[in-house]
């Protein structure tokens, strides 16, 4: 019995002993990111960021990221909402096309919990990206500032972003549609100085236009002085069947409901710097192209 007995305490000593020393090998333990394999493709040419891990659903936007006066890249992938930093590497060699270093220790600088869609802006006009993204059913701004010689988003925003929507008896402080399901077109399409948005409506049948202006007569909008007017709920004089595929232009089109005085203006630049302008007209009315 005693044999025994002291059998099952010297187990369970050497049982504790192992554990211990286990426990103390395993916390030496670090894993760490090793992407300096070079991975060579059929023709026996180095591939470029050969272990980014693929791209399913990418929105790109460029940006300088790390303040070195060079449009870095950033990419979001709806499929997992992962985001991708990418640096910018100019050429040495003239007229050569830059390329682009995947740079993953990068993405710890931007919010974490985005979702659906992300782009990158320049809204307060600080030549520094900020970051647009989906947020319900509208879109939240961090607005971006250069620390460490890398872009940081310190600030949350604490509402989605309103804007003015008339529907006939004055202005109305109202959040900005723009659906998780949508990729919204953000640029300065009437030539101001400032962004704009055209995204589709709660329907996903016509198109909002949200024009942004300063907060004086004939400013820019930049930052807290950047205002959005809804300009058009039926922008573009489309609208797009709920049943099917199906896309209704011109006078096929038709708009059962929209702001007050629907601004039908459009300035775009395209090929030799011509411009794209909708002239003022009853809702379904064409549109016109102007060199």
């Amino acid at each position: 019995m005693i044999s025994s007995l002291a059998t099952r305490i010297l187990c369970c000593s050497l049982l504790l002993f192992v554990g211990s020393r286990l426990t103390q090998a395993q916390s030496l333990i670090e894993f760490g990111r090793w992407d300096t394999v070079a991975v060579f493709g059929e023709g026996g040419e180095a591939m470029n960021n050969p272990w980014t891990g693929g791209l399913t659903a990418p929105q790109f936007s460029a940006g300088d990221l790390d303040g070195d006066g060079v449009q870095d890249l950033f990419v979001f992938d709806r499929s997992g909402h992962r985001i991708l930093p990418f640096q910018g590497c100019p050429s040495a060699v003239p007229e050569s096309p830059m390329t682009y270093l995947y740079r993953p220790d990068w993405r710890n600088a931007f919010p974490e919990g985005i979702q659906n869609w992300a782009l990158l802006r320049d809204a307060n006009c600080d030549d520094v990206p900020d970051l647009f993204h989906n947020s319900q059913s509208g879109f939240r701004i961090w607005y971006g500032e250069t620390t460490n010689d890398l872009v940081a988003y310190p600030e949350a925003p604490s509402t989605n972003v309103f804007g003015n929507w008339d529907f006939g008896t004055g202005d109305q402080q109202l959040p900005l549609i723009c659906l998780n399901t949508d990729i919204p077109a953000l640029d300065d399409f009437d030539g101001d100085g400032d962004l704009d948005m055209v995204t589709w409506t709660e329907t996903s049948s016509t198109l909002y236009a949200y024009t942004g202006r300063g907060a004086t007569e004939g400013s820019v909008g930049c930052g807290d002085t950047l205002i959005w007017d809804v300009t058009n709920r039926c922008f573009g004089m489309l609208n797009e069947a709920t049943e099917n595929n199906d896309l209704f232009i011109g006078e096929d089109h038709t708009c059962g409901f929209n702001v007050a005085d629907p601004r039908l203006e459009l300035r775009a630049r395209i090929q030799h710097h011509a411009s794209c302008r909708g002239h003022r007209g009853p809702v379904g009315a064409r549109w016109r192209w102007t060199p």
